[in-house]
């Protein structure tokens, strides 16, 4: 699975890397560090999945949302934030999924998996 993992903070960015690449499921991680290029960043790396941060800097997230979705639909949307009232307008505004900051690694791990699973899923009957 390739992930794009588009986290302002270099210290949770960090932390989530390295819990998904040890988490033995043949996860390879590319980080995104520029807001100004990520939608160039998805198109070039076409990543499975995109964990986004909602407060990413400089990116209008429900605007972001909404261009990725049209231009590569297959790719898992994940939003990011510790702010769990953020889960129903990131979902209204193209999410596939939301991962609350303060949850357990192996919830975001379940929900990144479950995820996944469920666009695969559709893909395959579209």
């Amino acid at each position: 699975m390739n992930v794009l993992l588009a986290e302002s903070r270099p210290d949770v960015r960090s932390a989530l890397r390295l819990f998904l690449e040890l988490d033995g499921n043949d996860i390879r991680v590319t980080e995104a560090v520029r807001s100004g290029d990520l939608a160039s960043q998805v198109g070039r790396l076409y990543p499975d999945v995109l964990l986004l941060d909602w407060e990413w800097p400089g990116l209008r997230p429900a605007n972001f949302l909404t261009q990725i979705r049209g231009l590569f639909p297959e790719i898992a949307l994940i939003v990011l934030s510790a702010r769990p009232e953020i889960r129903v307008r990131a979902v209204a505004d193209g999410a596939d999924a939301f991962i609350n900051k303060s949850d357990t690694p192996e919830q975001m791990m379940d929900i990144i998996k479950r995820t996944l699973s469920i666009k695969t899923e559709r893909g395959r009957h579209e």
